[in-house]
């Protein structure tokens, strides 16, 4: 959860991320925070990846905390 911003995310699993081709890249310890931004829409990935291993842009990073504020 996000408790500062008052925002629940639900809890994903792994089958979150199988839609995703490499989803296995994605470190064992970021898995749980990864699937539920996946189930709850905040993120999506580009041409079915997550690129788990590549920097986020100011303006990908604006999309997400924008996706994290709105949520209902």
């Amino acid at each position: 959860t996000l408790v500062v911003a008052s925002v629940n995310i639900p809890v994903g699993s792994t089958s979150d991320l199988t839609r995703f081709s490499d989803y296995g890249e994605v470190a064992d310890y970021a898995v749980p925070a990864a699937s539920a931004l996946v189930k709850a829409n905040v993120i999506a990935g580009t041409s079915g990846k997550l690129n788990p291993k590549s920097s986020v842009t100011r303006a990908e990073m604006a999309v997400i905390l924008y996706r994290v504020l709105t949520l209902q």
